[in-house]
């Protein structure tokens, strides 16, 4: 292992991402993914299986606080993992589920099956406007706060 990153956001619960697609947290086995590690790696490969040689890191410690899932990331020491260690002292890196499910007419993800979080550029997030939006909220309420202080 080259690095270890604890308490990563990895998923939002019950909001609509910018792919206008909602995940709800009833639809996530956390003992299922607590039973093993789950391995990534960079970018979003175009199949569900995970390739071995392109492994860059592994997840777990899974749990849910609030509406997101966080897990431990060990950037692993592999031809990828060091790639990833090195570009990610210059690019921030989010890391997200790939995963398949079932799409209803208003955009919640059902029977959805996690494969792989894979470690993909800040700017590629689809999940990046909620991000935006509750540091917002956050500075807003930080602000209210100092004001009255």
């Amino acid at each position: 292992m080259i690095k270890l990153l604890k308490d990563v956001e990895l998923m939002y619960f019950g909001f609509y991402n910018k792919n206008g697609r909602k995940y709800m947290k009833n639809n996530i086995n956390l003992s299922e993914l607590n039973n093993f590690i789950v391995f990534g790696e960079i970018g979003y490969p175009n199949s569900f299986e995970v390739s071995m040689k392109n492994v860059s890191h592994a997840i777990s410690n899974f749990r849910i606080k609030d509406n997101i899932l966080y897990g431990d990331i060990q950037i692993l020491d592999t031809t990828s993992g060091k790639t990833l260690y090195e570009l990610m002292k210059n690019i921030n890196y989010v890391f997200r589920p790939r995963g398949k499910g079932l799409i209803t007419d208003k955009g919640m993800i059902e029977n959805y099956n996690i494969y792989a979080f894979d470690a993909i550029p800040m700017n590629e997030d689809s999940f990046m406007t909620l991000i935006k939006m509750r540091n917002l909220k956050l500075n807003k309420l930080i602000n209210k706060i100092k004001d009255k202080i």
